[in-house]
C-alpha cells in the first residue's frame, strides 16, 4: 500500500466533532510518520465530508502540522469519483463518456478486426469500464 492510498475516516453527529476527531488522529499519525523517518506531504492531503444535509453549510477545518487541509467536494479514489453527497453523478458521466468514445472507436475499426480481436477490444475498452465498481 502506498501512503497516498491511505484513507482515514470518522463519523459523528456533527461535522465539527468529526473535524476534531480527525485533527487529533492526524497528530498521532504525524508522530508515527516522524518516528519512522518518513514525511507527510500536507499539500497532497485533502479532506472531504460526506453528508445528506444541506449543501450550503460551512465546513469546519481539519488541521495537520498546523496547516489547514483542503476540503474537496469531489475526489477520485482508485478510479471512482466520489462526491460529498455520494450521488455518483460525476462518476457515471465519466464512465458513460469513456464508453461512448470507445464504442465510436470500435465502430470505426470493427471492419478491420477479426471477431477475436473485436471481442478482446470490447472486453478491454468497454466492458471493463462498465463493470469496474
Amino acid at each position: 500500500m502506498y501512503t497516498d492510498d491511505t484513507v482515514i475516516y470518522a463519523h459523528n453527529n456533527t461535522k465539527s466533532e468529526v473535524a476534531s476527531i480527525l485533527t487529533n488522529v492526524l497528530i498521532h499519525i504525524t508522530d508515527w510518520v516522524n518516528h519512522c523517518c518518513l514525511q507527510l506531504n500536507v499539500s497532497k492531503t485533502t479532506s472531504m465530508y460526506f453528508t445528506k444535509k444541506s449543501r450550503n453549510t460551512v465546513e469546519p477545518h481539519i488541521f495537520v502540522l498546523g496547516q489547514r487541509l483542503e476540503i474537496t467536494k469531489e475526489f477520485r479514489y482508485f478510479g471512482i469519483v466520489l462526491d460529498s453527497y455520494l450521488t455518483f453523478k460525476t462518476h457515471v458521466t465519466k464512465v458513460c463518456n469513456r464508453v461512448k468514445h470507445n464504442l465510436a472507436n470500435c465502430r470505426f475499426m470493427r471492419d478491420r478486426m477479426s471477431n477475436g480481436a473485436a471481442r478482446m477490444h470490447i472486453n478491454a475498452m468497454i466492458i471493463s469500464h462498465i463493470t469496474y465498481c
